[in-house]
């Protein structure tokens, strides 16, 4: 792997609201951005993580977690299994780290108030 520069945005929900909604880490390379990954800013949860085929491979996505890990203070966290792809499995087991406890409160939104139940 070749050096690469890693930099941190905070990125807001809307431009009313400058509240960080969530944290990315990304690479980019000749002014494309080659790898991102993106973490919520309240939760530390794993959002996504990308890399543009032409650069998969080189160890772009590992190195901004370790990256997004150090910065967050260990407080990053993988998404639930049911809530991942394949290909988050395998970056999840491939970098290792601890998982959202619990999806309640990632869930929590996608009922009404009436219907929802934590537990």
């Amino acid at each position: 792997m070749t050096t690469m520069q890693i930099a941190r945005e905070s990125r807001s929900a809307s431009s009313v609201d400058a509240t960080p909604a969530h944290h990315a880490w990304v690479i980019r390379v000749g002014g494309r951005v080659a790898s991102e990954l993106a973490v919520d800013a309240a939760t530390g949860e794993i959002l996504s993580v990308n890399t543009n085929e032409d650069y998969q491979g080189r160890g772009y996505a590992t190195a901004l977690y370790r990256q997004a890990y150090a910065d967050l203070d260990g407080r990053i966290f993988h998404a639930p299994t049911t809530h991942r792809f394949d290909d988050g499995d395998r970056f999840a087991a491939r970098v290792g780290g601890p998982e959202m406890p619990a999806c309640s409160t990632c869930c929590a939104h996608l009922y009404d108030d009436d219907d929802y139940r934590e537990g």
